[in-house]
């Protein structure tokens, strides 16, 4: 910041506040924005998010600091409908720029910036320092950073210095803490940044005793705030503030707040009392009055601005306080991370689930157990990409099973701010789940059993045929070839039927293989058959020949039972069936269409949901565990329904090619 400026406290006399008062009406020093023509819209000031003392996010998501008291002072005076944005620096110049943003609250003066900005009055002045590790010997000045490496705050006027230095090596950072841990690190010979905010960094994290400032405040500039050129209306509302808060002293409360009292030069406090005795002596008589006028109006304003500010924070409280009530009383654990990796939240839920708690907040993940559950790479793909990674299952010791979800954690105007991790324990639905695909197992395998009844009829009534005429024809060489031939063939055939029904009860998890669609397809529809022509269906099937996909053979072939025999129930005698298959890029996909009754629109909705059925007989577990399967598969499943026309399932699923691997 540079030299402090100094000056002796100053009692103005009544005199003097009289002739004061006497041309400043209470009605023009605190100015309505409803009287300033053209006022329509909120201004937005863009700050640092990270810039202690001047302004920055403490550890509780408050905004803070010597600017932003500043802004809100200037706000009381002028009656200003403000809104502060804190982003990191480099973006809130790049803000300003293109016009999201109407002003930066505190800005350092420059040439170059004066090209692109117009620049308040000043009501600070802003200097640079050279930071450097404690046993550091050889740098002494700016020249001495050359062949060094320089870390430097991303946007910072530092960077006009040190980019003049001859082989210095700049590393950019998004905060000047960020450039100090540099240093501390090793990773940096020296930091160039404010003096003011490397000192306060330095106290506060108790690194004073490692680091050291070189010489003495580089670069002392006048600080204010900053438009884009040509914003002349809004500069000068802004300077009749800064004005306005110095004349009431309110300035130098704020100031003295920050960076200890602001003391005058000696100089200054003579010819303030000089000037102060002068006009206190013309105007004695006058003062009174109007010294008491001024005062009930004052402070009438500044209570009633002081309630203003006080119902303010109670609400922002109040909405941090029912946050965190609503995240410590759901079911799901949540837990937030900065974009470096560091844990900013841990809510009651995810303590429980996980065995972090509020002592993890602040550690880097990988510091901690929270390294363990979640993927690394699905991470740095959300915060690179924002995408959203809502599914992950994670088995803890004792059984115990998590779902896992990553969200992008995002700020003001939709900016990044880092990830959402949600977890959910999701044991005992996993079990019901389980519990549930058996019982269903066991419901389609009674329908199973009904199709191979008949299939097994037909090689036993050939084998009993046989059988019967042997006393009979047994001389009969052409006969003993028949039996031969027949009879073993027969017997495979009854042997394969009993395998595949074996297999199928067996409980176990998917193994997906390439599977041609159209023999499963026609497998299951000479299950079927028999039903099919009782009821004088019309069954019709169109699939691609050549069409492969991933799955599990047994939970495909139960999908397509599960589907026909509801097109079975909701057609009427006469009625149609089609089954087509096709592929579209990367999916292969099947269609089971009938025209039965339908589906209401209200049921549409549930039809996935477990123990939902509008069957009298119904257990409403059929198409549960056609989800289940087909999702468990990597595929999905819709279905499109309207009453008395009819209903579609489509089912999708990743394409295979020949040799048994998935494509794309």
């Amino acid at each position: 910041m540079g030299a402090a400026v100094y000056r002796l406290p100053v009692k103005i006399t009544l005199v003097a506040l009289a002739f004061l008062l006497w041309h400043v009406s209470p009605a023009s020093a605190i100015p309505s924005v409803e009287n300033r023509p053209g006022h329509v819209r909120t201004i937005r000031v863009a700050g640092d998010l990270y810039f202690p003392p001047y302004e920055y996010v403490d550890e509780n998501g408050v905004y803070k600091g010597f600017n932003v008291d500043i802004m809100r002072a200037i706000a009381i005076e002028k009656g200003l409908d403000l809104e502060l944005v804190p982003m990191p620096w480099s973006e809130a110049v790049e803000a300003l720029k293109r016009g999201e943003v109407d002003a930066i609250q505190g800005m350092k003066y420059s040439p170059a910036r004066d090209q692109v900005f117009d620049f308040s009055d000043q009501y600070l002045e802003s200097a640079q320092a050279i930071f450097v590790d404690r046993a550091n010997r050889y740098i002494i000045n700016l020249e001495d950073l050359k062949d060094t490496t320089v870390a430097v705050q991303s946007g910072d006027i530092s960077f006009d210095l040190v980019a003049k230095i001859d082989g210095a090596k700049i590393i950019f950072t998004k905060t000047q803490e960020e450039g100090l841990e540099k240093v501390l690190d090793g990773e940096a010979d020296a930091f160039v940044g404010n003096r003011l905010t490397g000192l306060y960094i330095l106290q506060r994290k108790g690194q004073t005793d490692r680091l050291k400032i070189i010489g003495g405040p580089i670069n002392p500039t006048r600080y204010g705030l900053a438009v884009l050129e040509g914003n002349q209306q809004l500069l000068a509302l802004f300077n009749e503030g800064i004005k306005a808060i110095k004349a009431h002293r309110t300035y130098e409360k704020i100031y003295g707040k920050w960076f200890g009292e602001l003391i005058e030069p000696g100089s200054r406090k003579l010819k303030r009392v000089t000037y102060g005795v002068t006009v206190a002596l013309a105007l004695a008589a006058a003062v009174a009055l109007l010294t008491i006028r001024w005062n009930r109006l004052l402070h009438q304003e500044v209570r009633r601005r002081t309630e203003e500010l006080d119902l303010a924070n109670m609400r922002l409280l109040a909405s941090d306080r029912l946050k965190e009530q609503i995240l410590d009383n759901i079911q799901s654990g949540i837990i937030t991370l900065n974009p470096e990796g560091k844990i900013l939240s841990v809510s009651a839920p995810a303590t429980a689930l996980t065995g972090l708690g509020k002592q993890d907040v602040g550690k880097h993940y990988r510091d901690t157990t929270l390294r363990d559950l979640i993927d690394e790479e699905r991470l740095d793909s959300m915060m690179l990409e924002q995408g959203q990674f809502p599914d992950r299952e994670l088995s803890l010791p004792g059984g115990v099973i998590l779902h896992s979800g990553l969200y992008p954690l995002k700020g003001a105007r939709d900016n990044p701010e880092g990830a959402i991790i949600s977890f959910r324990d999701i044991t005992r639905e996993k079990k019901l789940q389980e519990a549930l695909h058996r019982q269903d197992k066991l419901h389609s395998l009674g329908q199973l059993v009904a199709g191979i009844a008949h299939e097994i009829r037909n090689p036993l009534t050939s084998i009993k045929t046989f059988v019967e005429l042997i006393p009979q024809k047994f001389e009969n060489p052409r006969f003993r070839d028949e039996v031969a031939r027949f009879v073993p063939a027969e017997i495979e055939r009854l042997n394969t039927l009993i395998h595949d029904l074996l297999e199928y009860s067996r409980p176990r998890s998917p193994v997906t293989e390439s599977c041609l669609v159209h023999e499963y397809v026609e497998k299951v529809l000479l299950l079927f058959a028999p039903e099919i022509k009782k009821k004088r269906v019309a069954a019709r099937q169109e699939v691609l020949q050549e069409l492969r996909v991933m799955v599990d053979k047994h939970h495909f072939q139960q999908v397509l039972i599960n589907l026909i025999l509801n097109s079975m129930e909701a057609v009427e005698e006469g009625g149609r069936i089609t089954i087509t298959a096709g592929r579209d890029g990367p999916w292969g996909w099947v269609r089971v269409a009938d025209d039965g009754s339908g589906i209401n629109p209200e049921d549409l909705a549930r039809v996935f949901e477990p123990f939902f059925s509008r069957k009298p007989n119904g257990t409403g577990l059929g198409l549960f565990v056609c989800y289940q399967f087909i999702k468990e598969n990597g595929g999905d499943i819709n279905i499109t329904s309207y009453p008395g026309s009819g209903t579609t399932v489509e089912l999708r699923l990743p394409i295979a090619s020949p040799g048994g691997e998935a494509v794309g």
